[in-house]
Parts: structure tokens; sequence; C-alpha cells
């Protein structure tokens, strides 16, 4: 179960140093479905209660709205018949690895049986920064759990991704694990950690406190950075582990007022890489996240089935089948 979650949002348009040009106003590339005059991203939602047909009213409260894609707001069903109603009768089952899948690197009672019956109709969504979607796929098979890397999409990999489309000849300095460090470059971003355009923050385990005095000295001057994901922590092996997004905390403490948008959950880029070709009333998604995985899912109309690690605590991934 990852930690609560850093709000994110988007940093409008990025001065390039190197060619003076400005990078994309939205860092989602939302294709216009922004809410006008609020920014790509509004960092604001309104109460549940007050969404109607004919958009948000009433009271806002923190957190983070797609434009008006939160009309249609489905609460999370705790009936374990009505859990695998809608497991039967998704089109597209969105699905979280840590916590539901797998705690500490090992597999969860009904994991593995769970992705059997819903193969084809399955699609991993996780804020993992650490790995690549072929190298997860491999790392899963080893415990049993079979999942190919086309059916993966991870926030650190996304991110890269991003820049590749966004940032084509920026310069970036990337904190992140080897495994990321080839897969960027793998992708043609040009790597350096001298005069950068843009800083990509990942997890990076092995990163050191000058590193991260380094970068911040960058922030000090001007170079914007965007995170993979906003979690603080992630279940571990021997406990919770530091996720990138206490880092980023620890870098908007040093440096009050920064913005530091988050490419994974609860944003909605990484659903709507998991969606594909189905409507968000065709999915569900499946975590046991409150703040990034169920909300996340919610504010894009994305049916959702809270479970837990450990049937102590609730629902299990066994409950789905």
């Amino acid at each position: 179960m990852h930690a609560r979650a850093e709000p994110s949002g988007c940093i409008g348009p990025v001065q390039r140093r190197d060619t003076g040009r400005s990078g994309p106003a939205c860092l989602w590339r939302c294709a216009g479905r922004c809410r006008p005059r609020r920014g790509p991203y509004a960092r604001i939602r309104f109460a549940r209660a007050d969404i109607s047909a004919d958009g948000p009213r009433g009271r806002p409260v923190r957190g983070l709205l797609h434009g008006n894609a939160a009309r249609r707001i489905h609460r999370p069903v705790t009936n374990a018949d009505d859990h695998r109603a809608l497991v039967a009768g998704a089109r597209r089952i969105l699905c979280d690895i840590d916590g539901c899948l797998i705690r500490g690197g090992q597999t969860i009672d009904g994991a593995a049986a769970f992705v059997d019956a819903v193969r084809d109709r399955l699609a991993l969504v996780s804020n993992n920064s650490t790995d690549t979607a072929t190298g997860l796929s491999d790392r899963l098979a080893r415990i049993g759990i079979e999942v190919p890397a086309t059916q993966i999409f991870l926030a650190g990999e996304q991110t890269l991704l991003h820049v590749q489309t966004a940032y084509p000849d920026a310069r970036i300095r990337l904190i992140a694990t080897d495994a990321m460090r080839d897969r960027a470059e793998t992708l043609g971003l040009h790597l350096t950690s001298e005069r950068p355009d843009l800083i990509v923050l990942c997890r990076a385990p092995d990163t050191t406190l000058a590193e991260l005095e380094s970068v911040l000295v960058q922030i000090t001057q001007g170079v914007p950075i965007v995170a993979a994901n906003p979690d603080l922590t992630h279940p571990g092996a021997a406990g919770p582990a530091i996720e990138t997004g206490a880092v980023a905390g620890l870098l908007r403490a040093c440096r009050p007022g920064l913005a530091i948008p988050f490419i994974g959950k609860p944003a909605a880029p990484l659903f709507l890489r998991g969606l594909r070709n189905a409507s968000p009333d065709e999915a569900i998604m499946v975590g046991d996240n409150p703040e990034t995985d169920i909300n996340g899912a919610e504010q894009l109309g994305i049916p959702t089935l809270l479970i837990h690690p450990d049937k102590s605590m609730g629902p299990t991934i066994r409950s789905l089948i």
C-alpha cells in the first residue's frame, strides 16, 4: 500500500535554456480537454456530491480534476459479489501491482489466478519508477505472474516517453536507476548533469545527498523539474521503502513554492495509457491506495475496486475471482 501522495499539477510553458523556445503548455498533452482559464490541469476538484451533469459546482477541495472528465464519479464497492460482477463485466481491467499482486517482492495469495482469469483484458498501471516494463515483466514471471510487457504501464517509463515526445532536443538530468538510464539512452534522450534544460526525478535508491544538493542548486537557477510519481513510500521487503514523492517533498521543503508535476497516478496519463481504446465506463481500476489508485480513477469516471494486500485488512485480489 503506497503512502499518501503529494498533489500534482501542470507547470505550464517551460523555457528551454539552449534554444529559448518554450515547451508545451501542458506536460500531459491533454489535447484541449483541460478546463479553460484554470491551466491544463486545474489543481482543485469539487466535492463529489456537487458534481452534476452540468459540470462541477460547490465547495472546492484539495486534489486534481482533469477537465470535465469527473462528471461521473463511481464510489468504491465493498460487496464481494459486486466485486466479481464488475470484474466479469469490464472490457478493460486496470490493476496496480504493489499491494495488489505483490508485496515485498512476493506474490499475494490469489494474484496469479486473478491474472490468468482476466489476462486478455488486463493492464497493469503502476507508479513504479525503478523498472522498465520488460524488466518488470521478467521479474513477475519469476514469481509466477505472467504479464507481457505490452500490458504493463509504469510511471517512470511513461515519464521518459513523455519527455522524448515533448522535449526531443532538451538536455535532461535524470535521477534514476541504471535500468531507467539505459532506457532513456535507448529512447535517444540527451542525458547530462551539467546545464540541463529539465530535471527528471524517478526512484533512485543510490542517490546521494550531494547529488540532491546539486539538483537543488539547478532548481534554484530556474531549471524545471518533473517527477515520475507522488508516492511517499511503497511496500518493501522489510517495510516501507522511500519513494519518489518523498524526495520531491524534500526538494519542495528546501524550495517553497516549487512546482513539481507528476506523470504517475493520480494524474490522468497512466490511466489513459492503460485504457487504450476502452472508454472509462467500460473499465474498472483495482487498487490498494485510495489517494492514487481510487481517487485518480474516479476523476476520470472509471469504476473502482479498493482491495488490500492482507485479508485481515479487507477484500484482497482473491475476492475478485
